[in-house]
Formats: structure tokens, sequence, C-alpha cells
């Protein structure tokens, strides 16, 4: 996935937002190393005003 053009292009109050959808495919009784992360899954995204209101804060110095 790819989420915006090159990094030394961008200003740091530049800020995404942006959520994921992973698949994940596996044969009965496969296992792997990554946890649950309910929490995490659960989190809201940004909405574009509070995107506005982070990198205003981050321009500022702060």
């Amino acid at each position: 996935m790819e989420a915006s053009f090159g990094v030394d292009m961008r200003e740091k109050w530049n800020l995404l937002g942006y959520s994921v959808v992973t698949f994940y495919y596996a044969r009965p009784g496969a296992r792997d190393n990554r946890p649950p992360m309910p929490e995490a899954a659960s989190r809201g995204i940004m909405t574009v005003e509070d995107l506005q209101r982070r990198s205003d804060e981050i321009r500022r110095g702060g």
C-alpha cells in the first residue's frame, strides 16, 4: 500500500489520514506471530477537521 508521494517531498505538517483493510488467507490450523489488536482496530480515523487542527499545531511548533 502506498499512502503518499515521497517523504522527502512532504512537510512535517502534511498529515495523512487513511484506514487499512487486510485479508489474511491460511489453511485450517495455520499459525502466525501476530496477536489480536482489538483496541487499535476499534480506533476511529481522524476527520478532515482533526487533521487540519493537528497540522496547524505542528506548523506552529507544537
